[in-house]
């Protein structure tokens, strides 16, 4: 019939394939077609849908200017979504923005990661942690950041010995956000305890 042949030719076909992240329905309009009930398509309204390659996800994250200092293109990431909880996605620095965003006293920089999606898990357009590793170590002395303390003359903490504990001044190599390497000050061994 005349209606099949022209459902034959309003096949369409991807340039590549991918996944259908979304449907226009505002292309729609429900009309007579033929004489029947049909779908009539109206092309100025926009595509009819969203095909993308997910292989890969680009991440858009805003660092503080502090830390994008550290950062480099090429440098290995880290991705944790709310949505696959319990997967670490490895992903790498391809660029970093020039501009700057201000926050009040703060500024942050775009930084563009791109992760590898082979098995599909994350999903376009929603949040993710990413963490970006400048400096790494196999085999370093380090101490909870919490036990710490930074003044006008250094770092310190408390390392316990026999009358209780003591203050020690230490110097400070690398660090995440739970812990801080120890470069002096402190032997393999030591204990610290929480300032009071």
């Amino acid at each position: 019939t005349q209606l099949q042949k022209r459902l034959v030719e309003c096949v369409g076909k991807a340039p590549f394939t991918g996944r259908v992240l979304g449907i226009n329905a505002a292309i729609k309009d429900y009309g007579r077609d033929f004489g029947e009930e049909g779908l009539v398509f109206q092309p100025g309204r926009g595509p009819l849908m969203i095909v993308a390659d997910t292989s890969r996800i680009r991440i858009i994250a805003n660092f503080f200017e502090t830390a994008v200092a550290l950062i480099e293109t090429g440098q290995r990431a880290e991705v944790q979504a709310e949505h696959v909880p319990d997967e670490v996605f490895e992903g790498k620095v391809t660029s970093i923005s020039q501009v700057g965003h201000s926050h009040g006293q703060a500024s942050t920089v775009s930084v563009e990661v791109i992760v590898d999606n082979s098995r599909g898990l994350l999903k376009p357009g929603l949040t993710a942690e990413v963490r970006i590793v400048v400096a790494r170590k196999d085999a370093a002395l380090s101490i909870p950041a919490r036990f710490l303390r930074s003044s006008e003359a250094g770092y310190s903490v408390r390392r316990k010995c026999e009358s209780g504990s003591e203050r020690i001044t230490v110097e400070i190599g690398i660090s995440d956000r739970d812990f801080v390497e120890v470069l002096s000050g402190l032997e393999p061994g030591d204990e610290v305890v929480m300032e009071r």
